[in-house]
């Protein structure tokens, strides 16, 4: 089926308020300025049914996973830089505070079958030794129980670990924005490092890290034994923050976060960022990438869910 303009605009509207009727999509198409009465739009509705795009309900209906994909697939241009716009989401709503070490923290999420429980502890328990990650502390979940709204599944528990995000919220919290430029792989040889691969968030739909993890192209469990290639985020600010920006990195150091390997006013940095200056953080996916290096298969869940860090303790704890 070749979507159309209506289409495309009942599918979104679907997408967003779940099931709606005729009547409902008719008053949100005219609030877009576009007219059709109840009956036209189950003209569509009908067509969008017997293609599996969307669900009949006695009350309305629904879009299903067939309808979701194809909407995706058309808007997919639409949704370039996504993944920005999630992390600035994320950093307006979280409410960590770094001087009390309360609130809320964004989060990446492992979720993974049972049967990997007993390897993941093995490798978590290593990696917490690891000397590039923003934090060793990490949360577990079992099945049935919840994060934020989302529900463990049956069979699965899911761990926990704190996203890079994180500096983007202490730096809103000292009056300066970062702004998501790429994402890179680091290789890290005994305190040689250098940014090899880079993905522009701007150029995505997806998480830059995500993608370099899924195509396999890290070697973090390498990097823990001495030399390989680790996930990192690279921001851009104002370069006239950057006594700030290291006052606040001090900080967090101060309090076991920790990641940030670079803070460059592109001397020695990137400088098509014009008159700003550039963080570059070591990804709180490297705390997950042995788990799927190593052949685990499970679920990644990157800046989805905040989880508030006084949750968060020591694997040793965690893993008993």
């Amino acid at each position: 089926m070749t979507l159309n303009r209506i289409h495309i605009l009942i599918l979104e509207i679907l997408s967003e308020s779940g099931i709606a009727s005729s009547y409902k999509i008719a008053e949100a198409l005219k609030a877009k300025g576009i007219h059709h009465d109840a009956r036209t739009i189950r003209y569509h509705i009908e067509k969008l049914a017997r293609d599996g795009l969307v669900r009949k309900h006695d009350r309305g209906a629904s879009i299903t996973e067939k309808g979701i994909e194809a909407l995706k697939r058309h808007n997919v241009f639409g949704r370039l830089g996504e993944f920005s716009e999630k992390i600035e989401f994320n950093v307006y709503n979280c409410t960590f505070n770094l001087l009390e070490m309360k609130g809320t923290v964004p989060t990446d999420i492992a979720v993974i079958d049972k049967k990997w429980y007993d390897t993941t502890r093995e490798i978590i328990l290593k990696m917490a030794e690891a000397p590039f990650l923003i934090s060793n502390l990490v949360v577990l979940r079992d099945e049935g129980e919840l994060l934020g709204e989302f529900e463990v599944p049956e069979g699965s528990f899911a761990l926990v670990v704190i996203s890079n995000t994180l500096f983007d919220v202490i730096m809103r919290n000292a009056g300066i924005n970062l702004y998501p430029e790429f994402a890179g792989l680091l290789y890290w040889k005994d305190g040689s490092r250098g940014v090899s691969e880079i993905i522009s968030y701007r150029g995505t739909t997806l998480s830059p890290g995500w993608l370099f993890l899924r195509a396999g192209m890290t070697r973090v469990w390498d990097a823990l034994n001495g030399e390989g290639y680790l996930i990192v985020a690279i921001r851009s600010f104002s370069k006239h923050a950057v006594d700030i920006a290291r006052m606040e990195i001090e900080m967090a150091e101060a309090k076991n976060i920790r990641g940030v390997v670079e803070l460059s006013e592109d001397k020695n940095g990137f400088p098509f960022f014009g008159m700003k200056a550039s963080m570059t953080v070591l990804a709180g996916l490297n705390y997950l990438a042995p788990l799927f290096e190593s052949g685990i298969s499970g679920e990644l869940m990157v800046n989805d869910i905040l989880v508030d860090i006084r949750e968060f303790a020591d694997p040793e704890r965690v893993f008993r």
